[in-house]
């Protein structure tokens, strides 16, 4: 790709088999308005090239748990997603395009819907010519911008590729969790923590907490934490809905989810292990509030002292951090609120070993 034109060669021409135009049709029929039908049957063959063209990338989706799969959503919202397994959400943008003629560099494409803007971790561009019946992957852009997509701002399918597999390698998107999609090593909570009564979290084939907090009831958590991060600085945020032996609670009921893992910092702590939590609340600006706790394992009752539980930003600038001292239960950082496309690391340390885990929103 230069900086004036795509030429057709430098794309990838696929085929649309009569299945992918047989579902487009079903799910347009769905649809009470023509602009609607006419929508939804273009976003359909897109998601379809772009899942066909992974496919042949040996990429794994999965297009059933997709939003665009979902009948109520797709009629809803303008919807055209495909989920990339461990990576996340990827928004397919179809264009209505003659697959034999030269875009220039200033062809706006299209609009990227609003109600997409956020929990993507792309938006693939297709371009479509149902005369010829074909679907051309032009590019994508990795946000959304203002928008607004000109030839000129896309990347090639290369990049695209790229871009994938360093997501799947180590980082963890967290908009994955609010689908019930979880990479193996993050567990339910009561799996790495017995004490958690199984009546207070969520079930293993759920994602949403119940309405009793899983942290309500916790009766032996302790103050000393707790006291220890508490200040004039917590600003706005009411104490409610965590509850500890003396009835004094702290703030952040609302999660929708949580899960754990375990940290193992080797042969520094002669092999115990220390159990991460992260809990998610989905705010009504699309934001994510976010509370991280680190926990002894299993039969251990306190947290080694010295321990550091610290949020890092994606500069490696250490934004918060706490500090585990004799006899603590657990540690927690203050409940911070990120942006969609944020980037950050959660890093557990102890006597110059330290793990950190990668995580985006």
């Amino acid at each position: 790709m230069n900086a004036t034109q795509i030429l057709p060669e430098e794309t990838l021409p696929l085929p649309i088999p009569r299945q992918n135009i047989e579902t487009a049709l079903t799910f347009a029929r769905e649809q009470s308005e023509p602009q609607k039908a006419e929508r939804v049957g273009l976003n359909t063959l897109a998601v379809l090239a772009i899942r066909n063209y992974l496919d042949l990338m040996a990429i794994a989706t999965n297009l059933e748990r997709s939003d665009s799969w979902n009948p109520v959503l797709r009629t809803m919202a303008n919807v055209a997603d495909l989920i990339v397994s461990d990576v996340g959400q990827l928004e397919c943008i179809p264009v209505r395009i003659d697959a034999n003629a030269i875009l220039s560099s200033e062809q706006f494409l299209g609009s990227i819907p609003p109600e997409v803007r956020w929990e993507r971790i792309g938006y693939a561009v297709v371009g479509i010519d149902e005369k010829e019946r074909v679907a051309v992957p032009l590019g994508f852009v990795k946000t959304a911008g203002t928008g607004e997509i000109f030839v000129r701002d896309l990347q090639d399918l290369p990049t695209l590729l790229d871009y994938l597999a360093n997501l799947a390698r180590d980082r963890v998107h967290l908009n994955l969790w609010f689908a019930a999609l979880f990479s193996a090593n993050w567990q339910a909570p009561e799996s790495l923590l017995p004490s958690i009564s199984e009546t207070v979290m969520p079930s293993e084939n759920s994602s949403a907490i119940d309405s009793v907090p899983w942290w309500k009831n916790l009766a032996d958590a302790g103050r000393q934490a707790w006291e220890r991060l508490v200040g004039e600085d917590w600003g706005d945020l009411e104490p409610a809905g965590l509850a500890f032996r003396r009835g004094d609670e702290m703030p952040f009921p609302e999660a929708d989810v949580c899960r754990a893992k375990l940290i193992d910092l080797g042969i520094s702590l002669n092999d115990r292990a220390i159990v991460l939590l992260v809990a998610l609340a989905k705010q009504a600006d699309e934001r994510v509030k976010i509370l991280v706790r680190a926990n002894p394992h299993q039969e251990e009752r306190y947290l080694p002292a010295n321990l550091e539980l610290a949020l890092v930003g994606d500069n490696g600038e250490i934004l918060q951090s706490v500090t585990s001292r004799s006899q603590d239960l657990y540690i927690l950082l203050k409940p911070f609120t990120v942006d969609a496309g944020t980037d950050f690391q959660l890093r557990v340390s102890w006597d110059g070993a330290r793990v950190e885990e990668p995580f985006s929103v």
